[in-house]
This record gives C-alpha cells, sequence and structure tokens, in this order.
C-alpha cells in the first residue's frame, strides 16, 4: 500500500523532532550543528520595550533569517544594519558561509 502523505500548518513537536533527528548522518558528515535557533533582539534601556530584531536559525552552514523587525522610530539610524550584522556574526562563529534572508 502507498504512504500516508499529510500536508498541515501544525506539524507537532514530536514530528519536527523525528525529522529532525533524522539528519544525524549530515550533522556526522558535516560536523555542523543541523538546527540552532538564533535571535538578535534590542529593547529601549529605559523602558525595557523590544524596539525590534531579526530571527532565525543556522543549519548545516547556512544562516536563515526568518523574521526582521524595527519599530519605525528607530529606523534610517543604522541600529538596523547593526542588527543584522550582529546575526551575520554569529552565523560565522557557528561556521555558516552563506546566509538567507527571508
Amino acid at each position: 500500500t502507498d504512504p500516508i502523505i499529510v500536508v498541515t500548518d501544525a506539524p507537532t513537536q514530536n514530528v519536527l523532532d523525528e525529522l529532525s533527528d533524522g539528519l544525524a548522518f549530515n550533522q556526522a558528515v558535516t560536523g555542523l550543528q543541523h538546527s540552532h535557533p538564533l535571535a538578535v533582539i534590542t529593547r529601549d534601556p529605559a523602558t525595557d520595550a523590544l524596539l525590534g530584531g531579526v530571527t532565525g536559525r543556522t543549519s548545516l552552514g547556512v544562516l536563515f533569517l526568518d523574521v526582521f523587525y524595527l519599530a519605525e522610530a528607530h529606523r534610517a539610524a543604522g541600529l538596523g544594519r547593526r542588527i543584522l550584522h550582529m546575526a551575520e556574526q554569529e552565523g560565522r562563529r557557528r561556521g555558516c558561509r552563506t546566509a538567507i534572508l527571508y
């Protein structure tokens, strides 16, 4: 019989873990961790309010940036550039040689 194939927008954590564990071969061959979360955030020093940041992950030598946001009042002053630079630096530290910004 044919395997069951399901499309979902809500995979369980168990499914995500099983799929990730299946990549152990790739990690063993490359020496790079399959997937590791990454976030660079900025906060107002007086109020601790979130001003923005970037979220993503590093995976097998690639830095994936998924969300990049900066409050409008803090744009065009170089803060966004600094955030991206810090994410890129961390990606390099983790062995990434390329980056993708979605």
